[in-house]
């Protein structure tokens, strides 16, 4: 669209046509003519320093324009409406916006379609390896908490370690590539553990090494993902498509951990291992039929290590990009690792064994469901970082509220509710991050977030630490008053992040 073309926005045309209801028809068509001319002098002023003249805000017909919310105005509407004699027959009807539709617009590029349904089918299958793995080693253990830490806390020093490197190879390889190689590899890693549990087989350093192998394929998957949704969505679809993509991780999030515990319940450990398997060959097939030509920018050719490093300092010279990755660190460390103790709480603490915990684990997924949906339908909202911060704070309250819970169906929906604040939070991060991250380092920034994000099974260990001293309610419950007052003091300290 050229500087001096002429453009009616949504909120100036409603008001003619309101005011339509009340007037002639000539009148209505003065007020929207005034309305142009006044975006046309804006436009133009803006552009050259001068107050343009008629003509030239009429001159040449520019490509048809998008009216955000108010349909399509084509370039010999818009110049019509601009002149004092306009036909009457220029005036298009009002549109009325449509939520529902606008929910769901970036499922309209054929990509993101692919792209959405294969990340459920994937996520059903990584909620069913956590889900299995969690309960196997509980199984074999004895029931040992230091031993769920310690599962944990390696599969996040193996992601804290490959995320910054999967990152390099986003920004110099085919990111569709990179996603169907590690779903594949998924695939194939589930139906071999599947094989070792149902045929008794499986040990527990058998579990060291599948937990290592899945921690370098998830962490792959999900930061090809991330950047992906920018690859195949557009800049105007960009925020709607990534609430969407966190919404197909929250469906899979919901249904997956109780399908998992019902499984395992009815079928033994081995049958999430088997579901595992089959949805991550699902979601590699999906995958496949995505376009190889999207909008990833030009690769980069740098040397590996000073282009880790070249991202790194990007992000953190940054004030909001680094101010998203601290207040994701602190949680991360301290509030995220309760999740690998759900075991305990299920059957210690709330004596609801496989299937409530499989309940529990799905409890914030409802929530985010609700959130996200919430988040698609109100579009594109303002002042994203300050409701990055607040939802951090109320969900841990009310994450704070579950640990202190002895009631099952209580502890369910204060996860719920928090779920609801979270799941709104981390899409709104996600969308200030894709916006703001330069084309050439996407899967760099991508990966230094997500590395943050890895911190999670690391602070498993000296939670579980403080569990034993002090049990579950307690220990818990410490780390979380200690992140909230850490993200409090982070705002305090650098504001930039509430301002985006």
């Amino acid at each position: 669209m050229t500087p001096n073309a002429p453009r009616i926005v949504g909120r100036d045309y409603m008001a003619a046509a309101e005011t339509r209801e009340d007037h002639s028809a000539d009148e209505a068509i003065s007020t929207v003519a005034s309305a142009a001319l006044s975006s046309d002098r804006s436009s133009a002023t803006l552009a050259t320093g001068t107050e343009p003249d008629h003509a030239a805000v009429a001159g040449p017909v520019p490509p048809p324009t998008t009216i955000p919310h108010a349909g399509v105005v084509t370039p010999s509407d818009s110049t019509r409406f601009s002149m004092a004699g306009a036909n009457r027959a220029a005036v298009a009807p009002p549109v009325r916006f449509n939520r529902a539709r606008n929910a769901l617009v970036a499922l309209s590029l054929r990509d993101f379609r692919y792209l959405f349904i294969s990340t459920v089918s994937a996520g059903f299958g990584q909620w069913a390896q956590m889900i299995g793995m969690g309960w196997l080693v509980f199984e074999m253990t004895g029931h040992s908490v230091s031993q769920l830490a310690i599962v944990a806390a390696l599969g996040g020093a193996v992601r804290l370690i490959s995320a910054p490197v999967v990152g390099v190879l986003l920004d110099r390889w085919n990111r569709r590539i990179v996603l169907v190689s590690s779903i594949s590899a998924g695939a194939a890693q589930g139906a071999l553990l599947a094989v070792l549990v149902i045929t008794g087989l499986v040990e527990i350093w058998h579990i060291y090494l599948f937990v290592v192998l899945e921690a370098v394929l998830s962490t792959s998957d999900q930061i090809a993902r991330q950047a992906f949704v920018y690859d195949v969505s557009t800049d105007d679809t960009l925020p709607n498509a990534i609430a969407l993509s966190a919404t197909s991780h929250n469906v899979a999030r919901i249904a997956g951990p109780p399908l998992a515990g019902a499984m395992i319940g009815l079928f033994g450990t081995g049958a999430a291992f088997i579901f595992l398997a089959a949805t991550m060959t699902l979601a590699a097939l999906l995958t496949l039929p995505i376009s190889s030509r999207t909008r990833q920018g030009i690769a980069d050719r740098s040397h590996p290590l000073r282009s880790l490093a070249e991202g790194v300092r990007y992000v953190w010279s940054e004030p909001v990009l680094r101010g998203l990755v601290i207040v994701r660190t602190i949680p991360a460390f301290l509030v995220f690792p309760y999740m690998t103790l759900l075991p305990v709480f299920a059957e210690d603490v709330l004596e609801a064994g496989s299937r409530g915990y499989g309940l529990l684990a799905a409890g914030a997924g409802w929530g985010s469901l609700v959130g996200l949906t919430a988040l698609t339908l109100t579009g594109n909202v303002r002042r994203k970082g300050a409701l990055v911060i607040g939802g951090m704070l109320v969900y841990s309250t009310t994450l704070f509220g579950f640990t202190q819970s002895t009631v099952f169906w209580l502890s369910f929906s204060l996860l719920t509710v928090g779920g609801v604040f979270f799941s709104v939070a981390m899409a709104l991060a996600q969308t200030v991050l894709q916006t703001m991250a330069r084309n050439d380092m996407r899967g760099r920034v991508t990966s230094v977030y997500q590395t943050s994000g890895a911190l999670m099974p690391l602070g498993a260990l000296p939670m579980a630490m403080v569990v034993e001293l002090l049990g579950p309610a307690r220990g818990v419950g410490s780390f979380v008053v200690l992140a909230a007052a850490l993200i409090v003091l982070t705002v305090i300290v650098s504001p930039a992040l509430k301002l985006a």
